[in-house]
């Protein structure tokens, strides 16, 4: 497609999917986005190329309401509006989720269960990594219980962190590592749209050119853009590298 044609493409979708997130992203500035999704994976530019028309609008359409759907967990959670739900905590462990914050805040919820329930974080292990299927009515019992708990858990170590002061907009890398200038969610006008200062560079993208030939980069790529790995194994915990299991599920 020519630049021309993109351009015609990333407006149609942006334009398209706005309607869904009312006052959560602007079409221009979601068309926007798309064109650094496009450009920031030579993968994307590769599937974009060798689709037709109706494929890449599909592909670009779902990677719009993506886009739109972390701006808008973004804004809840800066606004310290999410509350996970132990169904959200079933479906991150079960690997129906590819919400990587989720996956984040219930990894640390988890560390805090094994100190403060260690019998509960001892099922949820048991279940999800360990594939024990509860044999006794009372298993189910306390598994069902230790998922609760680890969604309470989960939400309480998200309360503290956003409890914790969060550096301003204006400060330097210095300053941030120094920790100055710090203030709170609640400082008012822009304290919430960014939790760290412009100096510190995340921009560091899964789909970079320097992580091709790592073993299993296609596996973890599917989870970010499942459609373009059609043959690539679910988000599962029993899928994830030896490692990964270890960091995550270590004493």
């Amino acid at each position: 497609m020519s630049t021309e044609d993109l351009n015609k493409l990333f407006k149609k979708s942006a334009d398209s999917v706005v309607y869904s997130w009312p006052g959560v992203v602007e079409a221009d500035d979601l068309a926007q986005e798309l064109w650094l999704w496009y450009l920031g994976s030579p993968a994307v530019q590769a599937k974009i190329s060798e689709s037709d028309y109706p494929l890449a609008a599909r592909l670009t359409t779902m990677q719009a309401h993506r886009i739109a759907s972390v701006k808008r967990e973004a804004n809840a959670r800066f606004s310290s509006q999410i509350k996970y739900s132990a169904e959200d905590i079933k479906n991150a462990l079960s690997g129906e989720t590819l919400w990587s914050e989720l996956i984040d805040d219930m990894t640390a919820g988890l560390d805090s269960l094994r100190i403060r329930n260690p019998d509960y974080a001892a099922a949820i292990e048991a279940r999800y990594l360990g594939h024990e299927q509860p044999k006794a009515g009372a298993d189910r019992t306390r598994l069902s219980r230790a998922v609760t708990a680890l969604a309470e858990e989960t939400n309480r170590v998200l309360r503290q962190k956003f409890d914790r002061a969060i550096p301003s907009e204006a400060v330097t890398y210095e300053e941030y590592s120094e920790g100055k200038a710090f203030r709170t969610l609640n400082d008012g006008p822009g304290s919430k749209r960014r939790v760290f200062p412009e100096a510190v560079n995340n921009s560091q993208n899964i789909f970079d050119s320097e992580f091709n030939g790592i073993p299993g980069i296609d596996m973890y790529r599917s989870w970010v853009q499942p459609e373009m790995y059609p043959r690539e194994r679910p988000a599962r915990i029993e899928t994830w590298h030896e490692n990964d299991r270890e960091d995550c599920w270590s004493e």
